[in-house]
């Protein structure tokens, strides 16, 4: 369904969730997948799993600048990037949105202390600074993370990208990525929250198998 927006060329889909984020090379309109599975396609680079609300801070880095040095954090679900995006502005605050790592509502200032606890601490011993510089070099790691595996995917395409088609609740997490990538930052970007709806673009993997059902 994405390939018929790029029907000639060599293409990429980026589609990032909650959990996981796909990168679909697309040739002339269709899959050029390597990965046949999801085991084939995590190792292909085209599954990749972290996403902007689930996915554990643990799994995103091991360690954060913290006075003067690094500190390690807890291998432990106390935090999510949901919490870093909360702190950064990039997704917006729902004290109906519980969620979240510990059940307490999706705003900043829960976040910050769902974040704390990563460095097995609260509120009273950390600073709202040092916590933006933790969820900034938290981002940072995810944006690398999603960088080599876009290294991965393109470097083996038979055809240079021209176009690339952004979907998901992390397309604003895509598009940092993508504007900053030395081989696709020229590219045409499709994005489908303006080319369709916000709710269709969070959704497009869904809306997509209705659509090619419907036309059975």
């Amino acid at each position: 369904w994405a390939g018929r927006l790029i029907p000639m060329g060599g293409g990429l889909l980026v589609d990032i969730g909650s959990t996981t984020s796909d990168l679909i090379p697309l040739i002339d309109g269709h899959p050029a997948t390597k990965g046949l599975t999801d085991v084939g396609r995590l190792q292909a680079g085209e599954l990749v799993y972290t996403g902007v609300r689930r996915t554990p801070l643990c799994a995103v880095a091991s360690a954060v600048p913290f006075r003067g040095g690094m500190c390690c954090l807890a291998a432990e679900l106390f935090a999510t990037t949901l919490d870093i995006y909360l702190l950064l502005g990039q997704i917006e605050e729902d004290a109906n949105d519980v969620h979240t790592a510990n059940g307490r509502p999706a705003t900043q200032t829960a976040a910050a202390d769902r974040i704390a606890r990563m460095l097995c601490c609260d509120l009273s011993e950390v600073t709202q600074s040092e916590l933006l510089e933790m969820a900034r070099f938290l981002a940072d790691a995810q944006r690398q993370q999603l960088n080599r595996a876009l290294d991965q995917v393109v470097g083996r395409m038979t055809a240079p990208v021209r176009t690339l088609v952004v979907s998901g609740s992390g397309g604003f997490l895509a598009e940092e990525v993508l504007a900053a990538h030395p081989l696709l930052s020229a590219c045409r970007m499709i994005r489908l929250e303006q080319h369709l709806s916000p709710g269709v673009a969070e959704s497009a993997c869904a809306y997509a198998v209705a659509v090619l059902l419907a036309e059975r």
